[in-house]
């Protein structure tokens, strides 16, 4: 499996719609931490499951978690909306924080 495949299995499965995780991303690019929680408890269950099965365990993908939505606090003003689903983004930011973390 390619990583861009592993990647895209953590954002089937979603409830909410694109266009209110675009939303919220907007929110966020302005500061709205309540924006945030609102697009985590919305896509940290697939994030979450991705990241542990990536990490094989519970601290180091607590960790990886942490990171990727404080990420999204600070790359939410850069994406683009509507280049590719949110959930793929949030995925693709948690990737690059485990190649980071295993390339020290």
């Amino acid at each position: 499996m390619s990583s861009s495949d592993s990647v895209s299995d953590a954002a089937n499965g979603l409830d909410a719609t694109d266009s209110d995780l675009e939303a919220l991303v907007g929110r966020i690019a302005h500061q709205d931490l309540s924006a945030l929680g609102d697009l985590y408890d919305r896509t940290s269950p697939q994030i979450w499951g991705w990241l542990l099965q990536r990490t094989g365990s519970h601290r180091a993908a607590s960790e990886a978690m942490v990171n990727t939505y404080r990420d999204v606090w600070f790359q939410a003003h850069h994406r683009r909306p509507r280049t590719f689903d949110v959930t793929l983004w949030i995925a693709a930011l948690a990737h690059e924080g485990l190649r980071s973390r295993n390339s020290v």
